[in-house]
């Protein structure tokens, strides 16, 4: 059952506003409905100096400001952690190699890996590059992001990228058109 499957879900960017406004919230109700895979950990990924207790704390802060309280969300918070890095550093890349190593050994099974990207469009390519360098990505990797969307005519484009580094990733794109519909593309890349 997928529901079963270790996964593990790395948010780059998980200090900023789009986790504060919609991803932290959107994560705590599917959890509150059972939505979430059984076995699913959450990584955050940012250059704020936190560790895993004052990272559970921001989201707790968080969810405060969208009426949950800190009682209701205790098995919630339990499933992050908090790995410090730089979008642009190897060697950050490296220190998160080792952390989903040590929370696959934790559950004994290879997890999963879901990439979240709540970034500036100006670090994907430097992300994807570091993930495929690291070899972070595989057949079962997947990357979400919030592109900057290019409306021409009243029309909304997203530009892929075409390369090799991106090759390795099955990609899912969700953003709002300039009319507020909500553009979902799944583009399997080999």
């Amino acid at each position: 059952s997928t529901a079963n499957t270790p996964t593990i879900l790395v948010i780059f960017g998980v200090t900023g506003d789009l986790v504060r406004k919609k991803l932290a919230p959107a994560l705590f109700n599917l959890f509150r409905k059972g939505k979430l895979p059984d076995r699913i950990k959450i990584v955050g990924f940012s250059r704020r100096s936190l560790d895993d207790e004052s990272f559970r704390e921001h989201i707790a802060e968080i969810l405060s400001q969208h009426q949950v309280g800190r009682k209701d969300c205790e098995e919630f918070l339990s499933l992050f952690s908090f790995e410090r890095g730089q979008f642009e550093k190897r060697d950050d890349y490296a220190k998160l190699v080792d952390l989903l190593k040590r929370i696959d050994d934790e559950c004994g099974l290879f997890s999963n890996k879901l990439f979240y990207l709540a970034v500036n469009p100006e670090f994907y390519r430097t992300i994807f590059v570091s993930l495929a360098e690291t070899k972070l990505s595989d057949s079962r990797t997947t990357l979400y992001w919030n592109p900057e969307l290019k409306v021409k005519d009243g029309k909304a484009t997203i530009e892929f990228y075409n390369d090799d580094v991106c090759k390795k990733f099955r990609i899912v794109i969700e953003g709002m058109d300039a009319n507020g519909k909500l553009l979902h593309v799944e583009k399997e890349i080999q």
